[in-house]
């Protein structure tokens, strides 16, 4: 960290007020975007020596690569829309959905913000088929999570819940669990 400052700052004043950009609940480390390592194992080096790793899928993103966050891999899947027909094209509740999303979103105090929505039926009422011909008709991706795998794996549940939720702002897409 302290080359970073180094470089980005001429003055002590300057490197010092720059420290709380690495405070933990500073955006940057808050958000996953940069993570602070420590290789020292017997006692934790200062804030100035320890070293900072961009997150490899915001590199990715920022290269314009949009494969899946390698902790996802075996958890989730991203389908693109194709133009194929599915029997949900011709669900009543489609044109619903699709009035629905076009109006939340359409208005601009909404515009940015997140929507969350439960679908209830039994296995093989067509919830993901809807949720597919949905995502097909907006044209965006789907992103399809397995909540078993979630918490079987040895990463937490919340963590792996906070990643799909930015996969789906990096793409963009729905996420599907």
């Amino acid at each position: 960290m302290g080359l970073i400052l180094d470089l980005l700052c001429d003055t002590t004043e300057e490197k010092l007020a720059a420290r709380s950009v690495f405070d933990p609940q500073a955006p940057l480390l808050k958000y996953g975007l940069l993570e602070m390592t420590d290789d020292r194992a017997d006692e934790p080096a200062p804030l100035i020596s320890r070293c900072l790793k961009a997150d490899d899928r915001i590199v990715s993103y920022l290269l314009g690569m949009e494969q899946m966050d390698r902790r996802l891999d075996t958890m989730a899947r991203v389908f693109e829309p194709s133009g194929e027909y599915s029997a949900a094209s011709d669900d009543p509740r489609l044109p619903k959905l699709l009035d629905f999303a076009g109006y939340y979103f359409g208005a601009a105090e909404t515009a940015e913000r997140s929507l969350i929505l439960h679908l209830h039926g039994p296995y093989g009422s067509g919830k993901r088929a809807l949720v597919e011909t949905a995502c097909r008709e907006l044209g965006i991706s789907l992103i399809v999570g397995d909540i078993r795998k979630m918490i079987r794996s040895e990463s937490s549940f919340e963590r792996l819940a906070w990643l799909l939720a930015r996969e789906t702002a990096l793409r963009p897409a729905a996420l599907y669990l």
